[in-house]
């Protein structure tokens, strides 16, 4: 009797720290990636990141056709030569503001969720030369 009495503490042991190393671990996992909500809110800065890199682009070869920028954001996006995906902001729907601000120079803005020193990952490694803080 006494001997299952032990082997039935070991296995009810082994299962709570079964059960312990799995909770840790996705408390870990969340710890470390953020919360669901967290990641969603990543993802629509790292969307509009993006929207912005192809305006910027579009920009600029708008400029190295014309020789000026476009009066505004819509005029890229009618045209065949130049990719667009969206001139709005992903969860506000709210378009991106442009202006020129000089012969070679311009404005493009929106409101991101995060500041640059929180979305530093993603900026880190970001392939462009160009530097999007907020």
């Amino acid at each position: 009797m006494k001997v299952d009495f032990i082997h039935f503490f070991q296995s009810r042991a082994f299962a709570f720290m079964i059960v312990g190393a799995v909770a840790a671990s996705a408390a870990y996992g969340i710890f470390l990636s953020g919360t669901p909500a967290q990641q969603r809110i990543l993802q629509f800065d790292q969307r509009r990141l993006s929207d912005l890199q192809q305006i910027s682009y579009a920009i600029d070869e708008y400029w190295a056709r014309n020789k000026a920028f476009p009066d505004n954001l819509e005029t890229l996006q009618d045209s065949r030569y130049y990719f667009v995906q969206s001139l709005a902001d992903p969860k506000t729907q709210e378009p991106y503001e442009y202006r020129a601000t000089g012969e070679k120079t311009y404005e493009l803005c929106a409101v991101f969720a995060l500041s640059s020193a929180e979305n530093g990952e993603f900026l880190r490694f970001s392939p462009s030369p160009k530097v999007w803080q907020h």
